[in-house]
């Protein structure tokens, strides 16, 4: 019975380490985010209404709504002007998979397709694999 005892708490025990590593990268993911937002913030120009990681145990979201508005001066300020737009926005979620992983190089990964205003659809035409919005 006893040699079932350790080989058992073992198996618990590195379970528990998998799982509250996992927590912890959720938890520096959600920091990565806050501090993502701080340096968005320092950019001439840039709004963020909204970047936030909304973590799970294994995996998680990434919520962005940012905008950026030529400052002035800026070679794209006329360009914006007499298309009658103010700033350039990106909103969108990115799903993120975060470990850890046994053997495998990183901490997180993400995958996304951001889709194509309306505005830009014929340069988007010529992109592979693009969404049309």
């Amino acid at each position: 019975m006893r040699k079932f005892i350790i080989p058992a708490a073992m198996v618990v025990a590195a379970g528990l380490a998998y799982v509250g590593t996992a927590a912890w990268i959720g938890g520096a993911l959600v920091d990565e985010a806050a501090a993502l937002q701080r340096r968005l913030l320092s950019v001439d120009g840039m709004s963020v209404r909204k970047l936030s990681y909304e973590k799970r145990l294994f995996d998680g979201e990434l919520v962005f709504d940012v905008a950026w508005a030529p400052p002035a001066g800026h070679p794209l300020q006329e360009a914006m002007t007499l298309a009658g737009r103010r700033d350039i926005p990106l909103s969108g979620r990115a799903a993120v998979a975060h470990g850890p992983w046994v053997g495998g190089l990183g901490i997180a990964r993400s995958s996304m397709a951001l889709p194509c205003p309306r505005i830009s659809a014929p340069t988007c035409r010529n992109i592979p694999a693009s969404r049309r919005g």
